[in-house]
């Protein structure tokens, strides 16, 4: 056998090995994957202390994030939400409600007095900023005149099942709890939505809730200055409306809708008194982070 020969025989072995290699490996090599496969899950390794939350992008209408979304857990003081939306269809908003000595009775001060008189509606954004226990008592039991005993609390169990909450149920009309029974109960979904709700329903009485603060003055002339928003968060961002609860049943609870480029609904249940804040600005940085809807 000449050198010619070797050298064709040569060439002929690499061109075989070359032919079964690149068959081995070239079914490893796939079409790469389109970018957005890439883009890690924002909510992935969130923390949060709240045992509940939903975030539900309104632009898209797809739910980004849920935990326990669908069971119905304590909800606090976001019952007022409720207490105004039944209150803004028992009265007009410029009735005049007296607050009674024993809706003083109740958990919290906010500084209300026995006998004065407010607006309907200026009572309403009163009670919504600083999660008035005592508001909610003195609009209930006005309302009570003219519905009967208890029948402003059983307009918001129907306002509840009106507008699809079918998991709610309100046994007091500020969310206190009593004894091992909560004030009321709905899902992070349901809370989210109340908001929404009551927000689109009412703008010129829930716009009150993304204030840090305000100024009231009664119809008996007594002024009410510098009346702090419960949640510290708002003015800081997008926020369009928020409600804030805590009781013992509940944990801490937050509920925020918010505007910008990407509106959103966020709520976290059972959380801390301070958990409940980092949680929404967690959930809402993760939100904004989405690129595409990571849950249907």
């Amino acid at each position: 056998m000449n050198q010619t020969q070797n050298k064709q025989i040569l060439i002929f072995s690499l061109l075989v090995f070359l032919s079964v290699a690149l068959g081995y490996f070239l079914p490893k090599f796939k079409t790469p994957s389109p970018l957005s496969s890439l883009i890690p899950n924002p909510f992935a390794s969130i923390l949060l202390e709240a045992k509940t939350a939903f975030v539900y992008d309104l632009a898209n209408q797809k739910m980004l994030f849920g935990l326990h979304e669908d069971k119905p857990m304590p909800i606090a003081s976001i019952t007022k939400i409720m207490t105004a939306l039944v209150a803004l269809e028992v009265f007009s908003p410029e009735e005049v409600i007296m607050i009674s000595r024993d809706s003083l009775d109740l958990e919290g001060d906010n500084g209300l007095f026995w006998g004065e008189k407010w607006p309907v509606s200026e009572l309403i954004k009163f009670m919504l900023l600083v999660s008035s226990n005592d508001a909610a008592a003195a609009i209930a039991k006005e309302a009570d005149k003219k519905l009967g005993l208890d029948g402003f609390l059983q307009k918001m169990n129907e306002k509840a099942e009106e507008i699809g909450l079918a998991k709610a149920r309100f046994n007091s009309v500020s969310g206190i709890d009593m004894g091992e029974t909560p004030g009321a109960v709905a899902s992070a979904k349901e809370a989210a939505f109340l908001l929404y709700y009551a927000y689109k329903t009412y703008p010129e009485i829930f716009g009150i809730t993304a204030l840090p603060e305000a100024d009231f003055i009664s119809e008996s002339g007594f002024d009410h200055k510098k009346i702090k928003n419960t949640n510290p968060n708002v003015g800081t961002g997008n926020i369009l409306a928020s409600k804030t609860g805590l009781t013992k049943l509940a944990g801490g609870t937050l509920v925020v809708f918010l505007g910008g480029e990407r509106p959103l609904l966020i709520a976290a249940l059972d959380s801390t008194q301070e958990g409940r804040f980092a949680d929404v600005t967690r959930l809402e940085a993760a939100a904004l982070l989405t690129k595409t809807p990571v849950a249907e």
